[in-house]
Formats: C-alpha cells, sequence, structure tokens
C-alpha cells in the first residue's frame, strides 16, 4: 500500500472501531431483554402504558437519552439527584412520576391513578427490583426498597 492509503486505511478502521464501541456501549443501557420480558409478562398493563406514554423519550428498553434520563438498567433510577427528591422506595417513584409525567408539562398528570402504579410497576420490574407477585400498590410501595 502506498503511504497515503495505509494512512487512509488506518484512519478509517479506527473511525469504525470508535463507532462500534460507542454503539456497543449504548445497546448495553436500559434494561435486559429478559428483564423486559419478565416485567411485561409480570404487569403488561404497566408495559402498555410504558410503550404508549414513556418510550418515546426514555427509549424502548428505559435507557434514556442525552437530556432524558434512565429508567431502567444499570445507572438507573439513582438514589439521589439535583433535579428530584430521593428515590429511597418504590412509592418516591410513584410519588415522582405521577407528579412530573408523561411531558410536556400540559401531560403531566393525565393518567389514571391504576394507569400510573401498573407503568411504575413495570419500570421496577425490568429495573430488577423485586415486588411483591400482587402487584406494586398503594399499601405495599413504602416498604419495597430501592437498590
Amino acid at each position: 500500500m502506498l503511504p497515503s492509503t495505509l494512512g487512509l486505511f488506518l484512519g478509517v478502521a479506527l473511525a469504525v472501531s470508535a463507532l462500534a464501541s460507542c454503539a456497543g456501549g449504548a445497546l448495553g443501557r436500559g434494561a435486559s431483554a429478559e428483564a423486559l420480558s419478565e416485567a411485561r409478562s409480570a404487569a403488561p398493563d404497566g408495559a402498555g402504558v410504558f410503550e404508549r406514554d414513556c418510550a418515546i423519550c426514555h427509549g424502548k428498553r428505559g435507557q434514556g437519552a442525552t437530556a432524558v434520563p434512565p429508567l431502567m438498567g444499570g445507572g438507573a433510577l439513582a438514589r439521589e439527584s439535583e433535579e428530584r427528591p430521593p428515590f429511597v422506595t418504590a412509592a418516591d417513584v410513584f410519588d415522582y412520576v405521577k407528579r412530573e409525567m408523561p411531558l410536556p408539562k400540559n401531560r403531566v398528570g393525565t393518567l389514571s391513578d391504576a394507569e400510573y402504579w401498573s407503568v411504575t410497576d413495570f419500570m421496577l420490574r425490568a429495573h430488577g427490583v423485586e415486588l411483591p407477585a400482587s402487584g406494586l400498590t398503594s399499601e405495599n410501595a413504602k416498604s419495597v426498597s430501592l437498590p
């Protein structure tokens, strides 16, 4: 190869490698396929609400985006945040979601309590939080601690 061709080849190879690394990192964010499948089976109503009202901003796997926080998987639902009160229990997540979602602001609070409970149940299950088999409710949410 000519020196200029070799340089071009190496440059392209490095760019492709960097893009593959970025894509791999993005694919690793959010809930795993297994966690999503289990959550959909355990909380089908919540999965429907999530797909209809949440995935458009937070991603199909809850992975988030540049200006949108992740909801599921590693690094999601951090206990402490400068933007909101701490998430210590499932009740904290429910309260926040009901008070702040879905966006835009004119849609906040437009879901029924049953929809907010079901979507919170789905998200927490897909995130890997162990929930009561009967589902998340106002009666048990304060007893469900987050990791």
